[in-house]
């Protein structure tokens, strides 16, 4: 049985319009068939829609990061152009994290993590607390 649908008008150029009509469609699946060995199964799910035994969940907020960085950039290089020296940034983005204005990129925390493990594991605990 098919519905009718009701599109609102499409702007010239709008890329997004097929794709949300096909959101308005629904999915176009069939019932599975008797014969199909999956018939009445049901999926498993994702494991972390399941969650796992024993694991603890950490909401950590963006000032406490922030704060944690700073603290760490300080512990470990003591001034600002040090700090950019070795993270290859600029004096300023520096500046930003000595000040909690700003955070670092991943791979500027990767690379903290792999040249300083000490300082990092601190982090992640003044983090975590």
């Amino acid at each position: 049985m098919m519905r009718a649908v009701r599109m609102a008008p499409v702007a010239q150029g709008d890329r997004g319009a097929a794709f949300r009509s096909s959101l308005l469609r629904g999915p176009m699946r069939s019932a599975p068939r008797l014969s199909d060995p999956r018939a009445g199964q049901m999926s498993r799910g994702n494991r972390l829609d399941r969650g796992f035994v024993g694991a603890r969940l950490v909401v950590v907020s963006r000032d406490a990061c922030r704060r944690a960085w700073a603290r760490a950039q300080g512990a470990v290089f003591g001034c600002r152009e040090a700090a950019a020296a070795d993270q290859a940034v600029t004096f300023q983005t520096a500046c930003n994290w000595f000040d909690e204005f700003s955070t670092p990129t991943g791979d500027k925390v990767i690379q903290f993590a792999i040249n300083h493990p000490a300082a990092f594991a601190a982090l992640l605990r003044e983090v975590a607390r």
